[in-house]
């Protein structure tokens, strides 16, 4: 993920305090911060010098395509999903998750997302429900043993992350009462 931290150094950084000259009323600020806050767009960088939501500042792409068309970049919805581009691209070509087409850029809708993550969920995103179990390796092997196995493994599928079917089995396995 090295080379996406050298990518992003390159892209235009708008702060909060600047936000509406990006807006121009294609939405309102307070529907922007809801948006924000609901977890649908993300701050890039968070400056504890500056006071409120003067804190944090965007990546001005991302703010553009957001209000273009609810829809985030591949970049924005790898960041929400907590895998690397590479997995989500993957996922993607298996028609696990759909992706837009919006001029030049990809994108995924919002609603795409949130309907995957109700399906599916990411071996280090289990690892972190799990009450015992404190590493990817031994998780895996924990499902494994209980015939639970990845929609997508590793290399075999060219994606970087296992990625788990949310289902009844899988749920009694980690020990949990609901996905919520």
């Amino acid at each position: 993920m090295e080379d996406e931290s050298l990518e992003s150094r390159d892209k235009e950084i708008v702060e909060f305090k600047n936000i509406d000259r990006i807006l121009r009323r294609r939405i309102s600020l307070v529907q922007f911060i809801a948006d924000a806050l609901e977890g649908k767009i993300f701050a890039c960088v968070v400056n504890s010098k500056e006071n409120g939501l003067n804190q944090f500042s965007f990546f001005k792409e991302d703010v553009e395509q957001f209000i273009s068309n609810g829809t985030i970049p591949i970049d924005e919805a790898a960041r929400q999903l907590n895998v690397t581009k590479q997995s989500l691209r993957g996922w993607i070509k298996m028609g696990l998750i759909k992706q837009n087409t919006n001029n030049r850029f990809y994108s995924l809708n919002l609603e795409e997302i949130k309907k995957f993550k109700y399906h599916y969920i990411p071996l280090t995103e289990l690892l972190k429900l799990h009450p015992h179990i404190n590493n990817v390796s031994s998780l895996f092997s924990y499902l494994t043993n209980k015939d639970i196995y990845p929609v997508t493994a590793l290399r075999k599928d060219r994606c970087v992350a296992n990625l788990y079917k949310k289902d009844q089995k899988l749920l009694r396995a980690m020990g949990l009462e609901s996905w919520n």
